[in-house]
Order: structure tokens, then sequence, then C-alpha cells
């Protein structure tokens, strides 16, 4: 609803229309209505909105807290097959067999985690054999853990790992 407002010199032709006028307590007549708050659907989407930000946002910590955890289990797994390999390798060549088939569970000081070493000759060519004709031992070292994969390294040693000169 416009009110019609003529021009100063109220000429009857140039009557136009124009926007209303403000009211005194600051709302124009147009303003679709004048009531405070907000309805129950724009608190529902407010509502919804706001849960789907939360759970992607939890979603994503929980993501991240997991693949650290996951991380740590690793690395501890990855240390302690490298201490394993340490142990074969301060062995004299003769000597390394002693630790054959040497299982460990727990590991002393890591309640969860086992390990277990393993011994054979093998040929030049990394094939296993039963003969102690060939130049090369390999070690293989595997640790286990609940929550992850296992984790195995290997080394070749000669008759002259572990010999103090």
């Amino acid at each position: 609803m416009f009110r019609t407002q003529y021009s100063r010199d109220r000429t009857p032709g140039l009557n136009t229309q124009t926007r209303p006028i403000p009211r005194k307590n600051g709302q124009n007549s147009w303003a679709l209505s004048t009531h405070k708050g907000f309805s129950l659907a724009e608190i529902a989407l407010f509502i919804a909105i706001v849960s789907i930000a939360f759970v992607t946002i939890i979603s994503i910590f929980s993501n991240k807290t997991e693949q650290t955890s996951d991380s740590l289990v690793r690395d501890t797994m990855t240390g302690l097959a490298q201490e394993g390999m340490d142990i074969a390798r301060a062995r004299k060549w003769n000597n390394v067999f002693s630790l054959q088939n040497t299982i460990e569970d727990p590991v002393s000081g890591y309640d969860g985690y086992s390990r277990k070493t393993r011994v054979f000759y093998t040929t030049s060519n990394l094939t296993d054999s039963t003969s102690a004709e060939t130049r090369f031992i390999r070690v293989i070292v595997t640790v286990y853990h609940a929550e992850s994969a296992p984790i195995s390294i290997s080394s070749l040693m000669t008759p002259m790992d572990g010999v103090r000169l």
C-alpha cells in the first residue's frame, strides 16, 4: 500500500507513487511481518545444519586419533624388530643359530607385542639351504601386535659379522 504524494506545486499531472514513509517507530509499512523471533522451521533448519557440521568435525577428529595411535604402534613394532636384528648381529657366526625360532611373548617391557626370530643358511642367490657350507646366514625378525599387521625385517650375515677385530 503506497501513499500518493504530490509534488510541491500540487499539479495533478505530476502525481507519483513513492516508497512508503517510515513510521515513527522505525518500521516500514511494507515489511513482511512485525513479529519478533524465529519460526519452528527456521529453528529446525538451524539444528540440522549445526548437527551435520558437528558430526563431520567429530568424525574427522576420530579418524585422525585412530591414525595417530596406529602410527605409534607401528613405530614401536619397527623399533622392536630392529632391536631383535641388533641382538642377532651381535652374536658370532656359529652362535647366531641359538636364536633360531626364538619367540618372545610378550617382549620384555612391551605388553601386547611379541617377537619371533628365524635363522637360515642361505646361498648367494638367496635361496634357503640346510647346508652349513654356505657363506651367508639370513636372519628374519618379525614383530606382532593385535592392532596391526606384522612387521618383518631381514638381514644377511657373513662369517665376519659379529667378529671384533
